[in-house]
């Protein structure tokens, strides 16, 4: 990312300077308002806006609690070229703010008054990593920013998995103890069943047997009259 030089500031001219502008993840875009009328050099506009930050995360609304975690910070940098730029540094979450975009500006009183204190943060898609420039101490930022914003995107996404493998596990488990339960009343059913057949049959062979022996009394008294009359 590139931060804004002295020239660049002079050519906006920091005394137009109105607000600090930061695009969040939701769309929205939270200013911070900061006051350069005095401010002359690189220094002042640091101080203004790190005071700035600071009385807005002292307003203590939702937008300023997610700026203080964030933790912005203005300071001065020293480039590779030697020029000297302000970098506003601070720990972004997927929460708060996106983590593939976003700009911070200075937006100046008049129409046209605006300036990048930093470039939009190319999406996942538009960084190639097989082809990273580390040459440069600005690329390798932007290279290790495009490497940090796709691991947050792969451990949200591992996040997002392993709570929909935890929700099948758990209906698994669910339906075994159902299979579980139904195989168990089903034996109990079959069991039941099948007493019930087996009394039925020792009762019907109780009846046949109690038949036949009626049968042979009723035989036996018959031929012991038959024997009598002879």
């Amino acid at each position: 990312n590139e931060g804004l030089t002295q020239s660049q500031i002079k050519d906006v001219g920091i005394a137009a300077i109105k607000d600090i502008e930061i695009d969040t993840a939701d769309g929205l875009t939270e200013a911070i308002d900061a006051n350069m009328t005095d401010v002359t050099t690189l220094e002042d506009a640091v101080r203004v806006i790190n005071t700035a930050i600071a009385e807005r995360v002292a307003a203590g609304d939702a937008d300023a609690a997610a700026i203080a975690d964030a933790g912005f910070q203005a300071s001065l940098r020293v480039n590779n070229d030697g020029s000297t730029t302000i970098a506003i540094t601070a720990n972004f979450s997927a929460e708060d703010f996106t983590v593939s975009g976003g700009e911070v500006t200075l937006v100046g009183g008049g129409a046209g008054d605006e300036v990048d204190l930093f470039e939009s943060i190319v999406t996942a898609t538009q960084v190639n990593l097989t082809e990273v420039d580390l040459s440069t101490r600005e690329a390798a930022t932007q290279a290790l920013g495009a490497v940090d914003g796709a691991l947050t995107q792969i451990n949200s996404l591992r996040a997002e998995l392993g709570a929909v493998q935890v929700r099948f596990e758990s209906t698994i488990s669910n339906l075994s103890v159902s299979v579980e339960n139904q195989s168990a009343a089903r034996s109990r059913i079959q069991d039941a069943d099948f007493a019930a057949e087996t009394a039925a049959l020792t009762k019907a062979q109780i009846l046949q047997q109690a038949g036949i022996s009626v049968l042979s009394q009723a035989n036996a008294s018959t031929q012991s009259v038959l024997a009598l009359l002879q």
